[in-house]
């Protein structure tokens, strides 16, 4: 799937072919092209990209979603493995550094006044009946008798 095939859908089908709503995927390419736009030393220095800033996006958030391999993901794409893992973890870098996309963390989940639910759960264990293990129940042949 690529970013031609799922540009035209509404917001449901789009959140459930993606996983983020359409107005979560227009900000994250307005931060990307922002800063690719702001951190380029040389503009003229690269290889023109394969895949368009869209495209590339949108493999991060399906690998995010689905979690293929991204060998498969590469070959939906007509990419390489090593491609598919670069452009990935550029985007991951990218969206991290802007700030715009970070969870917080575990410090500031605790200190939060939420109450807390306890669910307890019984899971002691009871004693099972199976037959007893005896000579008298297992068929045994003999080598003498398997001729």
């Amino acid at each position: 799937m690529k970013w031609e095939d799922i540009s035209h859908l509404n917001g449901k089908k789009f959140r459930r072919a993606t996983g983020v709503y359409r107005g979560v995927f227009e900000e994250m390419l307005n931060c990307i092209s922002n800063y690719k736009s702001s951190h380029r030393k040389h503009p003229n220095r690269g290889g023109i990209s394969i895949l368009s800033l869209e495209n590339q996006v949108l493999m991060t958030v399906l690998y995010w979603r689905e979690y293929r391999s991204q060998e498969n993901m590469g070959l939906d794409f007509h990419i390489s493995q090593s491609r598919v893992s670069r452009i990935i973890t550029k985007i991951e870098d990218i969206l991290i550094k802007s700030g715009s996309f970070s969870i917080p963390g575990k410090k500031v989940l605790k200190d939060v006044n939420s109450g807390y639910e306890v669910i307890i759960v019984d899971v002691t264990e009871t004693p099972t009946e199976r037959p007893k293990k005896n000579k008298n129940g297992n068929t045994v042949a003999r080598k003498s008798d398997t001729h």
